[in-house]
């Protein structure tokens, strides 16, 4: 229960910060960023809901895409790539 709790808090904040950068810049190509990030959050949501455990496989793709991807894009506009 934790463990859904911290990512849904992280994943949430990492959309709101790369919508905010979209916004601020104007730039399309995070649209991409945000759709993909965007299912990571509805497959958790899908499986929080319904109530069945998601098995291990769907987790690790929920966990790339809400929160690993995100957090690469950033590192590497940190880092001028």
């Amino acid at each position: 229960m934790i463990e859904q709790i911290i990512f849904t808090i992280l994943s949430i904040t990492l959309f709101v910060y790369m919508f905010y950068k979209m916004m601020k810049y104007n730039e399309n190509e995070y649209i991409v960023i945000l759709v993909i990030e965007a299912l990571g959050l509805i497959i958790d949501f899908v499986g929080y809901i319904s109530g069945i455990g998601i098995n291990i496989f769907f987790k690790i793709i929920t966990y790339i895409m809400a929160i690993i991807l995100p957090l690469f894009i950033i590192i590497l506009e940190r880092k001028g790539v």
